[in-house]
């Protein structure tokens, strides 16, 4: 890890601690992550959508209101909105300081593990995306995604959706000229390369 975006948003955790530990290293940069800043890399670009600084100065508010809100494109390819733990007031906000257009994407990251309490159906109405992912574990306690979540997602039209709690490990794979594609940890055991590219980022340790 070479580059580190951070909100900046303070959280009292011992692991939160070690992580502001581990960017203390030379080798690593520490980026602010504010609102309107764009990360160029090679041929991705990521832009801060997300949160304001208003919301910073909010005792009450949670972290999940301070999730970092980013739009990454790759090449011509793929438009990915990642929303973090975002709620439906946090996407309210996204909609109202940038407008739908800045929003539009072709993989939607689902906010805060499929809670009901993100995704509105005005916020997916903005993204327009051809996909989604949900990140959840197999049988957690929060009954996470929620079926009223899943129920926007047919709504709005999307053909795709991938879960982890049924899906798996999920893979990710961009060519930045001819498109991209997600794939299920069934479909990367099954052709055996799921098993070289553990052993790949293990070997890169």
């Amino acid at each position: 890890v070479f580059r580190v975006l951070d909100s900046g948003h303070p959280a009292p955790k011992r692991s939160y601690a070690r992580f502001l530990a581990r960017t203390e290293d030379d080798r690593i940069r520490w980026l602010p992550a504010e609102q309107g800043n764009t990360v160029s890399l090679d041929n991705v670009t990521i832009r801060v959508l997300g949160p304001s600084l208003t919301r910073f100065d909010d005792d009450e508010i949670g972290a999940n209101e301070t999730s970092l809100l980013l739009r990454v494109s790759i090449g011509r390819a793929l438009v990915y909105l990642n929303t973090g733990d975002a709620t439906t007031a946090a996407e309210h906000e996204l909609l109202s300081n940038w407008g739908p257009d800045s929003v539009r994407a072709d993989l939607l990251k689902v906010g805060h593990h499929g809670s009901r309490s993100s995704t509105a159906s005005a916020f997916l109405s903005a993204v327009r995306p051809s996909a989604a992912v949900i990140s959840a574990g197999r049988g957690n306690a929060y009954g996470h995604p929620h079926p009223a979540v899943l129920d926007r997602l047919a709504g709005a039209g999307i053909p795709r959706v991938w879960r982890t709690d049924r899906d798996g490990t999920l893979c990710l794979e961009v060519d930045a000229e001819k498109g991209w594609r997600v794939q299920g940890e069934r479909d990367w055991t099954a052709t055996g390369k799921l098993a070289r590219v553990l052993t790949s980022q293990r070997g890169e340790k």
